[in-house]
């Protein structure tokens, strides 16, 4: 029996075998490529791609242009170049003649800013004297009254009046006019219409005779060149002839007198007067 069933195994075994055989090599061949046939090409390899950069922030605009400064109107309450005018003395070249009996008397007026300022009358002028201004009658200019017995615009040291120099001077340009008269008045010494601008004639009643005047005016570039510095100053001397000579003058000689005006321009510290309120 044992026999039997031994043959028997061996052949189912070899029957197994036999369709095991006819399945493995069924499905190997069903697994490898048709014979023939191309192998699968395989995927192109993509190119490496680099990212887009961030985009750049816009520049900032450029600021507009400065403009350029144009006229500029300086103010008015900084200190500047300030001056002060003094006549110093006087000299008789020649007086009103020889030929004439006696000596000249002789008196000086200025005029600037609207106001008009007469010295006393200097005595017995001969020839070759000198006559100097004293420190209450000499400023031209800019004036400041110290006594007044009339008009604070007309002036008389002969009638007691007084004055100064303001001490805070005054600015350029510096204008102003000077006249020296000899004194032939007898009872009344001022006549004030005299001396005032007009016309140039002085009234037919005016019994002082013009020995001779001068208009002066200094722009500040002048002013600045000649004194660049606060505390300096400049002396001028002007010849004054007579506005007639001879007869003209009721002088029988051949000219009228001759002299000289020394005057000086002194430059004050910059700065303003302090005004009311402090202003």
């Amino acid at each position: 029996m044992s026999r039997t069933t031994s043959s028997r195994t061996r052949r189912l075994i070899g029957a197994g075998v036999l369709v095991l055989a006819g399945v493995v090599p069924a499905t190997i061949a069903f697994a490898r490529p048709p014979i023939g046939d191309d192998p699968p090409v395989p995927p192109e390899p993509t190119e490496p791609t680099t990212p887009e950069p961030a985009p750049l922030p816009e520049p900032a605009p450029p600021p507009p242009p400065t403009p350029a400064p144009g006229p500029q109107i300086p103010p008015t309450n900084l200190p500047g170049p300030r001056f002060v005018v003094q006549a110093l003395r006087f000299r008789a070249n020649d007086e009103s003649g020889p030929d004439s009996p006696g000596s000249d008397e002789v008196f000086a007026v200025w005029e600037a800013d609207n106001v008009m300022a007469a010295t006393h009358v200097f005595e017995d002028i001969d020839t070759g004297d000198t006559g100097t201004f004293g420190v209450t009658e000499r400023c031209i200019m800019p004036i400041e009254p110290i006594t007044v017995t009339g008009s604070a615009t007309e002036l008389s040291a002969e009638s007691g009046d007084s004055w100064r120099c303001l001490q805070y001077g005054h600015p350029g340009p510096l204008s102003f006019n000077v006249r020296l008269f000899e004194d032939d008045s007898v009872i009344e010494f001022w006549e004030w219409a005299c001396f005032r601008r007009g016309n140039g004639t002085p009234p037919i009643s005016c019994t002082d005779d013009l020995i001779g005047e001068f208009n002066q005016t200094f722009t500040t570039d002048q002013l600045l060149f000649a004194l660049p510095e606060v505390h300096t100053w400049f002396e001028s001397t002007v010849s004054l002839g007579s506005a007639c000579g001879g007869d003209a003058c009721g002088d029988p000689g051949p000219t009228g007198p001759e002299y000289t005006f020394t005057y000086r321009v002194y430059r004050m510290p910059d700065f303003l007067p302090v005004l009311n309120g402090g202003g």
